[in-house]
């Protein structure tokens, strides 16, 4: 009896222990992977830069005098400095190529920074630092310092991170507070949590009628409103890092859900990319941050583990017009190079792509079903007009790189609008619907006509759009407003 006894306790342990230690072994790939991702992320001269000029200042409690951690501001949030110099040291500590490398100046400094941030526990008026931007950044930290963090420190920084729940939101929001939950995850080696995570992280890799990727692979966000590169572009960049982090575990990424996420990237996403360059009707309220239409940091440098490269390791299968793409985004070829015809109607966004080798010709409009392009925490206050038929026009790529706050923002290029003397700022926060309901456009993939029902601000006009290789024609009519102001529509000449 003993002996059959001890025979079933072997048994049942044979059963159990390849279970344990896979488990144990996708832990490990996972958090060597989000390492190896961020120690590439940021060149090391540019760490080295942070710590030679920011260790020397940091205080004795681990602050820093120049930064105000009381501020919630809702943008440029200035307590989110500190974290950012954290990671930096610990970006510097923990790599191994790095001449900081297990400094143990650097690694106090890291500990007593962390030890400060808790017991200051600095908030901001916008969510989007307390659920999302904060708890990130502390997972990423306490991942890079996991070896020389004192663990009830570590414990408290986790019950911390604990803001945010991805349940409660869609689209890259729900991916955002995902990845720290798949942090926090690996520093505890919770495998009940880490299925959570990743399940939460790849749910908006589907079709969807509400908020994310569209059936017509546009993507909308904050209701039914245009972000393609803005956060089209969150959930791309989280996605496929997390795609990454996962590979070769049991959380892989299912090859469904890989096809949906390389079609939206290499059908969407960089087909509204000139050279270097987004199209500025992509960007949401983010059109009036300095530098947004630079996308050349998607292909990073030699060194670095950059979107394209994720994207390759994802989807193979795309790699060579993933390969195409970086030798433009970088600027290594012209912004011909790898481009074929090709024209696409994105009738769930409103929105026209039209791009030959010698230029791209992208149109935004609205109706009923879309949302204007929003303003909200103070960004974009007098992009009113924008969805009026608004006409981003390249050649080069960089047209329109940060001309905003140049921009007479009633003569956008294609935008029919009342001329006035001082720019109308917007009124409603957050989108605002549209109005008519005879919006859209037909295609073959390579030509298409679009058309655009204009009722907005006392102006009326029927406007369409004709595509072909060498031309698009552009015709209006039925112009008509019963206000004071002269109807203009502005052409880009250029």
């Amino acid at each position: 009896m003993r002996i059959q006894l001890n025979i079933k306790m072997v048994a049942v342990i044979f059963l159990l222990l390849p279970f344990h230690l896979f488990a144990q072994n996708d832990f490990s790939i996972i958090r060597k992977n989000i390492v190896e991702n961020l120690q590439s992320g940021i060149s090391d001269a540019a760490v080295l830069k942070q710590v030679v000029s920011y260790l020397p200042q940091q205080l004795a409690d681990g602050s820093w005098n120049d930064i105000d951690y009381k501020d919630g501001s809702i943008t440029q949030w200035k307590p989110s400095t500190h974290l950012g110099r954290l990671q930096s040291f610990a970006i510097a500590a923990s790599k191994p190529d790095n001449s900081y490398f297990g400094n143990t100046g650097l690694e106090s400094a890291v500990v007593t920074g962390l030890r400060y941030w808790y017991s200051q526990d600095p908030q901001s008026k916008n969510w989007w630092h307390n659920e999302i931007a904060t708890p990130q950044a502390l997972g990423e930290i306490m991942l890079l310092s996991q070896n020389f963090l004192p663990k009830s420190l570590q414990d408290s920084l986790v019950h911390r991170m604990t803001r945010g729940n991805p349940y409660e939101k869609t689209g890259a929001n729900k991916l955002d507070e995902a990845i720290h939950y798949l942090y926090r995850a690996c520093v505890t080696q919770n495998a009940s949590l880490m299925d959570s995570a990743v399940q939460q992280a790849f749910q908006p890799i589907e079709f969807t009628t509400e908020e994310g990727v569209q059936y017509d692979y546009s993507y909308l966000q904050h209701g039914p409103q245009l972000q393609i590169s803005s956060y089209g572009l969150v959930f791309l960049t989280g996605e496929y890092k997390v795609a990454s982090w996962v590979i070769g575990t049991s959380y892989a990424l299912s090859g469904e859900k890989a096809k949906i996420l390389g079609t939206y990237f290499t059908q969407t996403f960089l087909k509204t990319i000139r050279g270097r360059y987004s199209d500025f009707n992509t960007e949401g309220r983010g059109i009036s941050r300095p530098g947004i239409l630079l996308k050349s940091n998607l292909a990073g440098s030699k060194k670095s583990h950059s979107l394209i490269d994720q994207a390759k390791e994802v989807n193979p299968e795309d790699a060579a017009m993933l390969d195409s793409a970086a030798m433009r985004l970088t600027g290594a070829k012209l912004p011909d190079y790898g481009v074929s015809p090709f024209h696409k109607q994105f009738w769930k966004g409103d929105y026209t792509i039209h791009v030959r080798p010698k230029y791209s010709f992208n149109v935004r409009t609205v109706s009923t079903r879309t949302k204007r392009t929003e303003t909200g925490n103070k960004e974009n206050l007098l992009g009113k007009f924008l969805a009026d038929g608004s006409t981003n026009i390249q050649l080069s790529g960089p047209e329109y790189y940060d001309i905003m706050p140049r921009w007479e923002w009633d003569k956008i290029p294609g935008v029919t609008s009342r001329d006035f003397k001082v720019d109308e700022p917007m009124t409603v926060q957050w989108g605002e619907m549209g109005s008519t309901n005879f919006t859209g456009g037909v295609s073959d993939g390579v030509y298409g006509c679009s058309v655009y029902d204009m009722d907005y601000n006392d102006v009326q006009a029927k406007k369409a759009w004709f595509f072909f290789d060498d031309e698009v024609v552009c015709l209006g009519t039925g112009i008509n407003s019963n206000s004071a102001e002269n109807i203009t529509t502005t052409l880009n000449q250029s």
